[in-house]
C-alpha cells in the first residue's frame, strides 16, 4: 500500500524541534497519562485475514443480500449482521472486549460488535460488499467512541469469502480509534476503485495526556483484487502541551486532485499539502501518483523540475 510521506519534499521550509517532537510521539503511537497494562490493547488489531464462508452461511447471506426483496445496500438485517460478526476470527472478536474494558467501570460488559455496508456491487452472479466492522459500547455516553476495520465480502454461486483489511500498521500500544466512511468510487477498465475516508484520533476514553491528534486519510481500495492500492493523508492536526517549552500546534491540509480519461476512468491522483505550525507556514509538499492499467498499481510521478 503506497502512502504519501506528508512532510517531505521540495520547497518546504525546515521544521522546528517541537514539530518533530509531535510527529515522533504520534507516529510511534505514544501517549502519556493513564497507561493500561503492557499486555492490554486499547484499540483493535489490524487484521489481514481471509475467511472462507461455509455453503450454509453463503446461501443465507446471498438470499438476504442479493435475492428477491433483498435489503438496500446500507441496511443489514440483524440476522445478517450476526452472520457477518460470527465470521470474524475469535481472537479478533475477543479484542473488542479487551478494548472496551479500558473505558472505565461504566463500560464494563458493554462491548458490542456491529457491521454495516459501505459499498455494494453486483456483477452477474457475483456480489461484492465493502463492510465496516465496528467495535463499540452500548453505554449511551460512549456512542461517539468506536473503532472500525474494513472488510470485503465476496459471494459467488459456489463460494464465499470475507477479507479483513488493515488500515495501518498493527500497534499494540496505540490509542487511535479509526472511523470509516465511503467517499466515492472510480470505475476502471477492469474492476473498480472504492475510496474510503479513514479518520483516526487520540480521542479515546482509555487515555489522556499532553499530546492530541486528528488525522484523515483517503484509502483507495482496488476491486476485484481486494487490496488497498493507495493511502493519501488529507488532514493532520496535532497539539502538544509542554510546561517548559510551551504548547505547540501543527495543522496540515492537502488539496486533492483526481484526473480521469475520456471514458471517466481514474488516471492520476495528486495531493498538494501545506503545513502550518502555531499559525505560521512550516512546510509544503507535492505528491502525485499515476494509475498503471498494466500493473494495476499506482506509480509515483516525479515532480516537474522548474
Amino acid at each position: 500500500m503506497a502512502q504519501v510521506p506528508l512532510l517531505l519534499g521540495r520547497g518546504g521550509s525546515s521544521l522546528s524541534s517541537s514539530f518533530l517532537r509531535i510527529l515522533c510521539l504520534c507516529s510511534a503511537g505514544l501517549w502519556l497519562g493513564l497507561v493500561p497494562a503492557a499486555s492490554a490493547r486499547v484499540n483493535l488489531p489490524q487484521p489481514a485475514h481471509v475467511i472462507q464462508v461455509s455453503e450454509q452461511v453463503r446461501q443465507s447471506l446471498e438470499v438476504s443480500l442479493a435475492g428477491p426483496g433483498a435489503a438496500p445496500a446500507q441496511a443489514l438485517p440483524s440476522g445478517v449482521e450476526q452472520l457477518l460478526i460470527d465470521l470474524l476470527p475469535e481472537e479478533f472478536r475477543v479484542a473488542c472486549g479487551e478494548v472496551i474494558e479500558h473505558w472505565g467501570t461504566v463500560a464494563e460488559g458493554t462491548a458490542r460488535w456491529s457491521a454495516r455496508t459501505l459499498f455494494q456491487l453486483s456483477n452477474g452472479d457475483k456480489l461484492t460488499l465493502v463492510l465496516a466492522y465496528r467495535c463499540g459500547s452500548t453505554w449511551p455516553d460512549y456512542a461517539q467512541y468506536y473503532d472500525e476495520r474494513p472488510a470485503v465480502l465476496t459471494l459467488e454461486p459456489s463460494s464465499g469469502r470475507l477479507h479483513l483489511l488493515p488500515v495501518a500498521e498493527d500497534c499494540d500500544n496505540c490509542s487511535d480509534l479509526y472511523h470509516l466512511e465511503l467517499s466515492q468510487t472510480f470505475p476502471l477498465a477492469k474492476g473498480q476503485l472504492v475510496e474510503l475516508v479513514a479518520t483516526n484520533s487520540s480521542d479515546n476514553p482509555c487515555c489522556d495526556g499532553p499530546t492530541a491528534w486528528n488525522v484523515e486519510r483517503r484509502l483507495l481500495l482496488l476491486l476485484p483484487e481486494e487490496e488497498l492500492a493507495l493511502s493519501l493523508e488529507r488532514v493532520r492536526e496535532e497539539y502538544y502541551h509542554d510546561d517548559v517549552e510551551g504548547d505547540s500546534e501543527v495543522a496540515c491540509a492537502s488539496q486533492m486532485d483526481y484526473r480521469r480519461d475520456a471514458a471517466g476512468h481514474l488516471t492520476e491522483v495528486g495531493a498538494e499539502t501545506e503545513c502550518r505550525e502555531d499559525g505560521e507556514p512550516a512546510a509544503r509538499k507535492s505528491a502525485h501518483y499515476r494509475w498503471s492499467a498494466g500493473s494495476r498499481r499506482f506509480e509515483a510521478v516525479s515532480p516537474v523540475q522548474p
